[in-house]
């Protein structure tokens, strides 16, 4: 996660339990004053991603 505000800004619990693979970047969204559009990001290999986050829930999570 960036320091100055982008990525979910959430409890450590919540962030354990996303399950957000490594290697696999997102792209978000910034309005004219460069926050956040929206919470979460896309994926830029969605399918790839998907994948990689099953398989790391499967192991036990972030």
């Amino acid at each position: 996660m960036c320091k100055s505000g982008c990525g979910p800004s959430s409890p450590s619990t919540e962030l354990e339990r996303l399950n957000i693979p490594t290697g696999h970047p997102l792209v978000y969204s910034f309005d004219k004053t460069l926050r956040v559009r929206t919470r979460t990001g896309t994926y830029l290999n969605t399918e790839s991603a998907h994948a990689a986050a099953e398989l790391l829930a499967h192991e036990g999570g972030t």
